[in-house]
């Protein structure tokens, strides 16, 4: 069980992928003081937990209840949507030029850190998974560490920025997204693998 704890968060944390974000963010935060950046990430943390929880605790209920998709279904789901992030970030960037001017808000924190940066689709359905595999107690734990994580490499950008350099940033950022292709292949061949059993 604490094997499937760690492995879940390890897989949430690559998919948040916070040092993807790092770019971003910095540009986007360029101008700001030390203290509205730190703001930002606090509030960029915090909401990105309670969409998070929030979304998958709700969407386990709906999705098992009322649409009544099994975990096989979820799990295929997940994987198809994860590989399409995976495969998209490698060849191209995450976002776009045009997705990233539009991303230029006022408040950062919440949109577009929170939402879609780090918590976008791939998040919330392995959310949505995590909720149906561990249980409710388990799942919180689990995204309260991802989020943490991510928030300690938000809150140290400059540290980050100044080792890693902006093709280090890329380069990690890309290795994440490898992982994350392979996690997609391992939920989807899971989830055909229960068909083909079923």
């Amino acid at each position: 069980m604490q094997m499937e704890i760690l492995q879940d968060i390890l897989t949430l944390f690559a998919i948040l992928n916070p040092i993807g974000c790092l770019a971003v963010v910095m540009e986007m935060s360029a101008k700001m003081k030390d203290r509205e950046r730190s703001a930002m990430v606090n509030l960029g943390a915090v909401a990105a937990l309670m969409l998070l929880a929030f979304f998958s605790l709700i969407g386990q209920k709906l999705l098992q209840d009322i649409f009544k998709i099994s975990l096989n279904d979820l799990m295929s789901a997940a994987g198809l949507i994860l590989l399409v992030i995976s495969i998209k970030s490698i060849v191209f960037e995450r976002f776009s030029k045009n997705e990233l001017g539009s991303l230029k808000l006022k408040n950062l924190g919440a949109v577009p850190l929170a939402f879609p940066l780090l918590v976008g689709p791939g998040a919330l359905v392995t959310g949505v998974l995590i909720v149906q595999r561990q249980g409710i107690a388990n799942s919180i734990f689990i995204f309260i560490t991802a989020i943490l994580l991510s928030w300690l490499v938000l809150r140290f950008m400059k540290v980050f920025g100044k080792l890693l350099g902006e093709l280090g940033i890329k380069v990690i950022s890309k290795v994440m997204y490898v992982f994350l292709g392979a996690i997609a292949v391992k939920f989807l061949a899971a989830g055909i693998s229960a068909y083909i059993k079923g």
